[in-house]
């Protein structure tokens, strides 16, 4: 009897957080406006030689007071030797090629972690489109053209067809249409070619020879996240509609960690964007009627599922005591 009693325990457990936190979690705030106001980008890692050269540590040192506003965080690469060179790796995958390496001078930097695709890539996501669909071009000009079209006919029917979660506390509110758009990028163009080895980066397999010369597609949202690639005859309207889908949906208030995604690395003030961006918002109604803004009911929400997680733990804690106690 003990042992059907822990068994219960234990099995019930997961499926009672699952539950709490359905019950909980339930969001009038869509994926896309929650991961640009409460998820930070994964930062990327410059690594500088340390060596014996003051002039390498001072770099480092003005390199890190220097507020770029950029997922990228300087280190000192104490295994380079003395070498002038300077390399950016990936957030992930330890251990891992760089993406980039070369000389320790800021203007070839600059010209690596800035890009006009990348700006126009944060340009959008600060005006409020829920994804910006890069579109990585393949070998044949007329499969991107194809690809190209099929995407901007999808995502125009979508934003007239998908709505944003309505807050249930005002049922008469008229529900928003969310924004997309598209932006090609050339494999080859030299300006964007960090663009293009981060976007190949983001899974596995991407940049192998198999998929050489189709054209991927990257739905981006939140703080520049990848949510996942599509690949040639992949890029389908059903397959462009789930993600439009679950970047527009409610979300559930989880933690970042808990989404499949790809930070790309951006320049990009998001926390001054997304306050001036709540104030715009959230000042008129808040002066109206008084209601928390949406940004306290996610805070709200969340303690609330804490919570309520907490009190399902120690329920389950007390009634397998008790059941012990009997059994005893």
């Amino acid at each position: 009897m003990r042992k059907g009693s822990l068994t219960h325990f234990v099995r019930g457990f997961p499926l009672l957080v699952l539950t709490l936190s359905e019950a909980s979690g339930a969001c009038s705030i869509p994926v896309f406006r929650y991961a640009l106001e409460f998820w930070p980008p994964d930062s990327y890692r410059l690594m500088v030689p340390r060596g014996d050269s003051t002039d390498m540590e001072e770099w480092l040192q003005g390199f890190s007071r220097v507020p770029m506003n950029m997922n990228l965080e300087a280190k000192a690469d104490e295994g380079a030797g003395s070498a002038s060179v300077v390399e950016i790796h990936a957030p992930c995958g330890a251990g891992a090629a760089p993406l980039w390496s070369g000389p320790m001078e800021r203007a070839d930097l600059e010209r690596v972690v800035h890009s006009t695709a990348r700006r126009q890539i944060v340009d959008r996501l600060f005006s409020g489109q829920a994804a910006v669909w890069v579109l990585l071009e393949g070998a044949s000009p007329e499969w991107n053209g194809a690809i190209a079209a099929l995407l901007e006919s999808e995502l125009d029917r979508l934003e007239g067809e998908l709505t944003l979660p309505v807050d249930p506390a005002t049922p008469d509110t008229v529900a928003e249409h969310p924004e997309f758009s598209v932006l090609r990028v050339s494999r080859s163009d030299p300006a964007e070619d960090f663009l293009v080895r981060s976007l190949l980066a983001s899974e596995e397999d991407l940049d192998s020879e198999e998929y050489a010369g189709s054209p991927m597609a990257f739905p981006i949202f939140g703080r520049g996240r990848i949510l996942y690639a599509l690949v040639g005859e992949g890029i389908t309207p059903r397959n462009i509609e789930e993600a439009c889908r679950f970047v527009v949906g409610p979300c559930s208030c989880q933690v970042k960690d808990l989404n499949p995604g790809f930070d790309l690395l951006l320049a990009a003030d998001w926390n001054s964007a997304v306050k001036t961006m709540l104030e715009e918002v959230e000042a008129p109604s808040a002066s109206a009627s008084g209601a928390p803004s949406p940004g306290q009911g996610v805070a709200l929400r969340t303690l609330l599922l804490t919570l309520a997680i907490l009190s399902g733990i120690v329920l389950i804690g007390a009634i397998f005591i008790f059941q012990r106690e009997r059994a005893l």
